[in-house]
């Protein structure tokens, strides 16, 4: 037991600070040595950073949700835009503080990691859960780049966490701050849309009463879709049509589903801008902006209806690619690629292992489903658009509970006695 107990001198508080402040430091110094602070996004004009900061500095000067055209856009999700917005408000542009606060969700991430992990596994393997997202690489990148992961990353933690509360005997509002969490993390991506109808499943399933099921089903909806509902009304009102949440799933879909992700072999699960692909004359005579993803996805659908084989060759491509592909950095020189094998690969190893050792104990309690979930909607989301390596990291949170699994399955002889098996 003294080996068990060591990892747990420091008190949660204690512990909780110094993680805050190790991951903090680490991002900054991450920050320091890959960008010029005093500049913004790197990427180019039509890059996610670059849009995504061009619509938080127009918010913010009070032109609107308006792309560097002026034109008022759905084009990305608004969570992430709308943060910086809120910031460059008081402070006005400025690029040192976004990499500040970057750095913090970062850290803060690491702390939600924890809690999130302590809810279905030790204190000790909870703690080293939490290590584990301070130093995965894919994560420590994202304080470095103007990516609405850093936001969604806290939020799915903090969102998944309170859910798990619940689940384990917590009020009902609990259920509605994760409803609303979730729903904002859904404004940042629209990836946990997923999530909406797979938790709701474990909200609503035996042994509650019937009528705490219907009452928990009621309030997980009107909170969850409550959070999102403002701005699909705001999206009605400026284009005259439904756009649930943003204009950019037609041109993911049709990029990840056509002939060339099938038949070349670097492209295998991958994606390409609809400008590489055929028919782009059919989609650039699209009057504007909602019409234009109406055509993308219907390019995308006509040729998963067209081609069902290649569909589901690329679907296999594309799960093959979800674990096994390196982080999007942005340069490919070999160092930098080295470096990213090494920080990713030993973690994909423990991933493994901790989900076999899942399996193994048929860990299938609802607080362990809710994590199974997350990874369930992740595979889904790429099956449907692609193999994206963003895709999957920004479940690092979950993720780091497989790896700490893992790794204490590799590394501890006895038996994981600390591993609830229900």
């Amino acid at each position: 037991m003294a080996k068990e107990q060591a990892p747990n001198r420091l008190r949660p508080a204690t512990f909780l600070c110094l993680l805050f402040v190790v991951a903090f430091l680490l991002r900054l110094a991450v920050v320091l040595w890959l960008r010029d602070i005093s500049e913004g996004p790197p990427g180019p004009s039509s890059g996610d950073d670059y849009e995504f900061n061009v619509l938080a500095e127009n918010v913010a000067a009070g032109q609107g949700y308006v792309n560097y055209q002026g034109r008022p856009t759905s084009f990305r999700a608004p969570g992430f835009p709308f943060l910086l917005a809120g910031m460059y408000f008081v402070t006005g542009p400025n690029y040192p503080l976004a990499y500040l606060l970057f750095c913090a969700l970062g850290a803060l991430s690491c702390v939600f990691t924890y809690l999130l992990a302590r809810e279905v596994i030790s204190e000790a393997t909870a703690r080293l859960a939490a290590w584990l997202s301070v130093f995965y690489l894919a994560h420590l990148y994202f304080s470095t780049i103007f990516l609405s992961e850093n936001l969604f990353v806290p939020l799915l933690n903090l969102g998944l966490w309170l859910v798990i509360r619940y689940l384990k005997g917590g009020s009902v509002l609990l259920l509605a701050l994760a409803g609303l969490v979730l729903g904002w993390t859904t404004l940042t991506r629209p990836f946990t849309l997923l999530l909406g109808p797979l938790l709701g499943v474990l909200l609503v399933w035996p042994p509650r009463s019937l009528a705490s099921r219907l009452a928990a089903g009621v309030i997980w909806s009107v909170t969850f879709l409550g959070a999102v509902a403002p701005w699909t009304a705001r999206n009605y009102f400026v284009h005259g049509e439904f756009v649930l949440l943003a204009t950019n799933g037609g041109s993911t879909f049709y990029g990840g589903n056509n002939d060339r992700v099938v038949t070349e072999p670097k492209y295998f699960g991958y994606w390409l801008s609809t400008t590489d692909l055929p028919h782009r004359d059919l989609i650039d005579a699209t009057p504007n902006e909602v019409a234009h993803d109406k055509m993308e996805w219907k390019l995308g659908i006509d040729w998963v209806q067209s081609h069902p084989e290649k569909f589901a060759l690329a679907a296999l491509f594309k799960i093959a690619r979800l674990p096994v592909g390196l982080p999007d950095w942005d340069s490919g020189r070999l160092p930098y690629r080295i470096l990213r094998m090494a920080g990713y690969w030993p973690f994909l190893v423990l991933m493994a292992v901790g989900g076999f050792v899942c399996l193994r104990r048929r860990l299938w309690s609802p607080p362990w489903l809710v994590l199974h979930f997350t990874i369930l909607a992740t595979v889904l989301t790429a099956v449907v658009f692609w193999g994206s390596p963003r895709f999957r990291d920004a479940n690092v949170g979950v993720l780091m509970v497989y790896a700490a699994v893992g790794l204490r399955a590799a590394t501890v002889r006895e038996r994981l006695s600390d591993i609830p098996a229900s």
